[in-house]
């Protein structure tokens, strides 16, 4: 326990950020069936961008209207597009 308590230093009154909305980082809610939009590629491996992107569509589901969306790697990046 000794080497559990030396390696992080326990902090108070840090107020916790607010999340990011979902809706405001990718257009899910102007989206209807068979629309799409392209992740451009950057310095993430692209299978790493339809991992964050369809965690993202999980976490809208939470809080709107549930919606199903597929992913592709494209040559210009990952495009993503509403299929229900």
């Amino acid at each position: 326990m000794k080497q559990i308590e030396n390696q992080f230093k326990v902090e108070k009154g840090i107020d916790i950020p607010n999340r990011r909305d979902i809706a405001r980082v990718y257009p899910l809610p102007m989206m209807g069936i068979g629309d799409s939009f392209i992740i451009p590629k950057d310095n993430r491996k692209m299978t790493a961008t339809q991992s964050i992107v369809l965690s993202a569509c999980r976490s809208y589901n939470l809080t709107h209207d549930k919606i199903k969306i597929t992913t592709r790697i494209v040559k210009d990046g990952v495009r993503v597009w509403r299929v229900k």
